[in-house]
């Protein structure tokens, strides 16, 4: 699951630690969530963003 959820940052929560976000080979990234404030910042943005292309009447007969 940690390579699943991906944190609003771009980043698994697999590159999170208690320090924040580890990024990526090219160096730390700036986002300061550790692996439960990701997590929840992943379900946050899940809750919230729109599904594109998804209409209230699809599949509607």
């Amino acid at each position: 699951m940690d390579n699943l959820v991906l944190c609003p940052c771009g980043h698994s929560l697999a590159n999170h630690d208690s320090a924040g976000c580890v990024g990526d080979r090219l160096g730390r990234c700036g986002c300061g969530f550790d692996r439960y404030g990701a997590l929840e910042a992943a379900v946050d943005s899940a809750r919230t963003t729109p599904v594109f292309g998804y209409t209230q009447n699809e599949g509607a007969v």
